[in-house]
């Protein structure tokens, strides 16, 4: 993280000279790669003195009880504001109880309450972490641990497109209501493809990298020439960019592609670049490891698709909440002070 930093000061200075530089942008973006870093380290410290369970259990107390200061002016505050924060603390509790029940019940519950608040992308989140966990304890009663982890990892990318498809024809189909059918018919018929038609900064993104393959600095403000690049690409799909939203959001003050990847890449050039997927190995390692244990709980499995689902379509101000938290618990080899390093499957139900 301190290579990515110093690369994006660097690139700042660099491309100063044909782009203007604003300082309070730069000094908020060194502030959150920093704050990750540190929020991080602090989480791992705290882990190793407590355990994972108790460390969650805090971290999401802490979420729920900030929620409302950092609140918004909006017509749907559970989707912007409570679900994510609440939906941590449900999943850590469930994690305590250590029943996969619990987990399936909680999961499934939270996914209607987005369903009912036009939640899409969470909810969908939320119904494939509970088949996963479903799944889990049907693999360890039916073949104990003799499946090997690359299946499972496997089998979680087919089981993510299934959900996809699943969800994209149920939100279709109007089981979630007739607004959110009506904004998806939308955005379909733009793009063709329900997500870039609900992302479409994912084409600006593109379009910005290729003419800035090293990156473009930390605190740089977009010129008009990469405004109308971001914006082309962006007619491309279908998507009218010309709506006040590019301007204001995405280069009103620098830029902003609402990509984890893409905002990285572009801030802190290739090291943001590799940061970004190097935590992603990480993650992807965790669920491997605690997926071969029968040991994954709903709360690492929420938050590693949800990390999944950031790198590409959300911005790194909102996926830097929970990252710190995801990191934390997907490094499995620190064990508790005192105790070995053991992964523990989740307890069964009685029959």
């Amino acid at each position: 993280m301190t290579v990515a930093t110093a690369s994006g000061l660097l690139l700042t200075l660099m491309n100063s000279s044909d782009h203007d530089v604003i300082p309070s942008t730069l000094a908020s973006r060194v502030s959150i790669v920093v704050g990750l870093a540190l929020c991080t380290g602090a989480l791992l410290w705290a882990r190793s003195l407590v355990g994972a369970k108790a460390t969650a259990l805090a971290f999401s107390v802490g979420l729920v009880a900030s929620a409302p200061f950092a609140s918004s002016i909006t017509d749907n505050p559970w989707r912007f504001t409570y679900s994510i924060p609440i939906t941590v603390l449900v999943l850590s509790i469930g994690w305590y109880i250590g029943r996969w029940w619990a987990d399936v019940t909680c999961l499934i519950g939270l996914a209607l309450i987005g369903v009912v608040s036009d939640s899409r992308s969470n909810s969908a989140i939320l119904f494939l972490t509970a088949v996963i966990i479903l799944w889990q304890a049907i693999s360890r009663t039916m073949f104990g641990r003799r499946r090997r982890a690359p299946v499972s990892i496997i089998g979680l990318a087919l089981l993510g497109v299934g959900v996809y498809f699943v969800v994209q024809s149920a939100i279709l189909e109007g089981y979630f209501g007739q607004a959110t059918e009506a904004r998806s018919v939308a955005q379909v018929d733009q793009s063709g493809s329900l997500l870039l038609g609900g992302r479409p900064e994912a084409a600006a993104s593109l379009a910005l990298i290729n003419r800035y393959p090293w990156g473009l600095g930390s605190g740089i403000k977009a010129t008009l020439p990469d405004v109308l690049s971001a914006k082309t690409a962006m007619s491309s799909i279908g998507y009218d960019p010309n709506n006040g939203y590019v301007e204001r959001f995405m280069f009103g003050t620098g830029v902003e592609v609402h990509s984890v990847l893409g905002d990285l890449w572009i801030w802190l050039g290739l090291a943001g670049m590799l940061l970004a997927v190097g935590i992603a190995a990480t993650v992807l390692y965790g669920l491997r490891v605690q997926l071969q244990a029968s040991a994954l709980s709903g709360l690492m499995a929420f938050l590693a698709l949800r990390y999944l689902w950031d790198l590409a379509f959300s911005p790194v101000a909102t996926a830097v909440t929970l990252l710190p938290l995801t990191i934390a618990l997907a490094v499995v080899a620190l064990p508790p002070r005192g105790s070995p390093t053991k992964l523990t499957p989740a307890r069964r139900s009685p029959s």
